[in-house]
């Protein structure tokens, strides 16, 4: 599972997934935190990275499936 969060969003506080996966210590668990990206904002303002993160996570090598 891969979670992307904005610490801008708001509707949700960026602390809430920090403390979350404070208490998670699973491997195929991760969470990023962008900088900017609102709620919701990733795919149409900046979807070649946020594809590419997707990608990147769920490939098997990386790098190997970049988006492009």
């Amino acid at each position: 599972m891969l979670i992307i969060h904005a610490a801008n969003d708001p509707l949700a506080e960026a602390q809430t997934l920090a403390d979350l996966f404070a208490k998670i210590h699973k491997p195929n668990v991760a969470g990023i935190v962008l900088s900017g990206g609102g709620h919701v904002g990733f795919a149409p303002f900046a979807r070649d990275y946020y594809y590419s993160m997707i990608v990147n996570f769920f490939d098997e090598l990386p790098a190997a499936g970049a988006y492009k």
